[in-house]
């Protein structure tokens, strides 16, 4: 076991990697600041910065268990990998400066409550583990979150220059979340946004994988909470497990969009809006679109080309069907229900 104390102004700064031969048993830091190059033991990581604490290398537990955790703001001097044999993973605050990290806890959480890249954009962010939970995140290059059981996303902004955003296993949103691989714009080409499984919660969702990239769907959306809006900007691919979308607002797609699974149902609290085409991945994809209380508008600007069916039904009041490809405007009365074929 090691335990170093810096005091409130002092630092500790360990040149050499510590348990590099042997790992300790432990590892402990406190001090204004602190700066290691890579740390192995078989239990538990503390570091406590006031300033910052700075990683550049491997930091490894290997014992079952045990957790790594950073309180005050870490800084990277190169790329960082922390992997725990099942234990959790914690920043306090925020983390910056151009470096990749990498983040694995097996069956454990990781957790990063401040904002990752917000003043310097980190190169990459890589984690993984049983629940992971992040707020604000920037990056140059990947972001990728994969959380057996979740991966939440508690900040409001996630950028990426024009590389890909994937996250695998259920999707948490914890605030409304703009995910955005144009890096707001400065690199239009943008990049893949990827979801694997489901996605939840009563927040705003809004995707723009730019010019090149696609946003992709493969769970139910809204299923067990619905999102409160979706709204997405690049091509937009729901494959055969996304069936289902539900929001409690609108619904708004403001570029191709692609439907893999026999029926697709997309059910809005208010209007939905194609801008775009709309493309049954093989011929026969059935549409169906499903509006609140009120009036609602169901808008498909596009060419609409391998569907089979386009149903439309509702919870009250009139709903009008828009289909601006070809060149007709259906009005649904209070009935709400109405089916429209041979549009494929």
């Amino acid at each position: 076991t090691l335990s170093l104390i810096g005091g409130t102004t002092g630092a500790i700064t360990v040149s050499g990697i510590v348990g590099g031969t042997t790992p300790l048993t432990s590892f402990t830091a406190n001090a204004n600041t602190i700066s290691t190059v890579g740390v192995l033991t078989t239990g538990a990581q503390s570091y406590t910065g006031a300033t910052s604490s700075t990683f550049n290398g491997t930091y490894t537990i290997s014992g079952a268990a045990s957790a790594f955790g950073v309180t005050g703001p870490p800084l990277l001097n190169g790329a960082t990998s922390v992997s725990t044999n099942n234990g959790n993973i914690s920043f306090s605050s925020t983390i910056n400066n151009a470096a990749t990290l990498s983040l694995t806890a097996g069956t454990a959480a990781v957790t990063i409550t401040g904002a990752t890249g917000g003043i310097a954009p980190l190169t990459s962010l890589t984690t993984s583990g049983n629940t992971i939970a992040v707020n604000n995140v920037r990056t140059n290059s990947v972001q990728s979150y994969t959380g057996t059981t979740s991966t939440t996303f508690n900040g409001t902004s996630y950028l990426t220059a024009a590389n890909t955003f994937t996250v695998t296993g259920p999707a948490l949103l914890g605030a409304g979340a703009t995910i955005d691989t144009t890096n707001s714009g400065s690199n239009p080409t943008g990049a893949n946004i990827s979801f694997s499984s489901t996605i939840n919660n009563g927040q705003t969702l809004t995707l723009n994988s730019g010019t090149v990239g696609t946003n992709n769907f493969s769970g139910i959306i809204g299923g067990g909470t619905a999102l409160t809006s979706l709204t997405t900007t690049g091509s937009t691919i729901f494959n055969a497990g996304a069936t289902n979308i539900t929001t409690s607002g609108a619904q708004a797609f403001n570029s191709a969009v692609s439907i893999a699974a026999a029926t697709t149902t997309f059910t809005a609290g208010s209007n939905i809006t194609f801008s775009g085409t709309i493309t049954g991945a093989s011929a026969g994809r059935n549409l169906t679109l499903t509006g609140g209380a009120g009036a609602n508008v169901f808008t498909l600007t596009g060419a609409l080309s391998n569907l089979g069916t386009v149903t439309v039904t509702g919870a009250g009041g009139t709903d009008t069907l828009v289909v601006t490809a070809a060149t007709k405007s259906f009005n649904i009365t209070s009935s709400n229900t109405g089916t429209i074929t041979g549009l494929g």
